[in-house]
């Protein structure tokens, strides 16, 4: 996790910011370009050269805690048993939470799904960035992708308690 993100995460049990506690990092070298776009925006490069491997966000207002495990933040009622600080992790996924969640088995298919890319040719799972542009607007019903650019958008997955 980049400290950026703090920006944007809200305590999911009551909409209030956020405190981040630390516990390991690790320093993220940033291209000449990734800078000069960050510079261009006036965003300070500084917040996207750790990545943040573990810790906790902690809410202001109702002092509810959300571990970051493997360098995720974990934004869910529950997350600290699933991912307690001081258990051993692999991967940022506790021997608790695999066995409660099957994270385990979550991790392996979305991690053989990326043996696919082409990435010389730009292709992901056969399609063109075209393609799944359009997929993507068609998916959430945008009719134009151009209205989008400029605009902020974070993907942030999936938590496997809400499919059970």
């Amino acid at each position: 996790m980049k400290i950026a993100l703090m920006r944007y995460l809200r305590c999911p049990a009551c909409a209030s910011t956020l405190n981040l506690s630390i516990r390991d990092q690790r320093p993220v070298a940033l291209s000449q370009d990734e800078k000069d776009i960050l510079s261009q925006k006036a965003i300070d490069h500084a917040d996207y050269e750790m990545e943040i491997l573990q810790g906790d966000v902690t809410c202001v207002q109702c002092r509810s805690a959300y571990p970051i495990a493997g360098g995720v933040p974990r934004m869910y009622v529950g997350a600290d048993k699933d991912f307690p600080a001081d258990a051993p992790s692999a991967g940022g996924v506790t021997e608790n939470a695999a066995q409660h969640k099957g994270v385990k088995e979550v991790q392996a298919t979305f991690s053989r799904e990326w043996d696919d890319f082409e990435y010389e040719a730009k292709n992901i799972w056969h399609w063109t960035v075209d393609e799944r542009v359009l997929t993507f607007a068609e998916e959430l019903r945008i009719d134009e992708p151009s209205t989008l650019r400029g605009a902020l958008m974070i993907d942030a997955g999936c938590v496997q308690a809400f499919c059970q």
